[in-house]
């Protein structure tokens, strides 16, 4: 069992690392400013709010945009079809590339905004190997908890979600010089 997590996490932590390399290197083919930077942090805030909403189900009727289609989404449809062959490093590898969370697709703007292939693959490989430990805490803790208390848990991170995005926000209206900011 051992074996298969770390398994896992090495294909997480490798795919991490090389989407940082590219939307690294993407940031540094782009030359962005210091004022995009700030916008790539605005819209990475506002997706964090959104998808803390989500989370709460605040607006049930409100559900973000994904890919999908009428057989499933596509990442359902990859893991189906990887099935017979399915082994964690590979999960874990695939996991960068379809997984749907919103603190990762921040990461990569984030990783956009460092304009260097070597910061980007570390930014995210760092962000990889410090989700490594609260991420199997969390699923072993949650899992032995009751319905009741595992919503809650829910509450709670999605009003983390949502304080993280405001704050990523606030960090953006800041760089774009807007004269706006949350924290004033």
């Amino acid at each position: 069992v051992f074996f298969a997590h770390l398994s896992y996490a090495v294909g997480k932590n490798l795919s991490y690392a090389l989407l940082g390399a590219v939307f690294g290197a993407l940031g540094a083919v782009l030359t962005i400013t210091p004022h995009m930077r700030g916008i790539a942090a605005l819209i990475a805030g506002i997706f964090l709010v959104l998808f803390g909403f989500n989370m709460l189900k605040l607006f049930p009727k409100f559900r973000l945009p994904s890919l999908s289609s009428k057989s499933g989404s596509v990442t359902q449809r990859i893991y189906r079809d990887l099935k017979p062959r399915r082994d964690p490093l590979t999960v874990g590898f695939l996991s960068g590339f379809l997984l749907g969370c919103g603190p990762l697709q921040a990461m990569y703007i984030m990783a956009l905004g460092v304009a260097d292939p070597l910061k980007g693959a570390i930014l995210l490989l760092c962000f990889g190997t410090g989700t490594l430990i609260p991420l199997l805490s969390f699923g072993v803790f949650a899992s032995a908890l009751s319905g009741k208390t595992q919503n809650q848990l829910m509450t709670v991170s999605g009003i983390l979600v949502i304080l993280m995005g405001l704050m990523m926000t606030d960090r953006g209206l800041k760089m774009t010089q807007s004269g706006y900011n949350i924290g004033a």
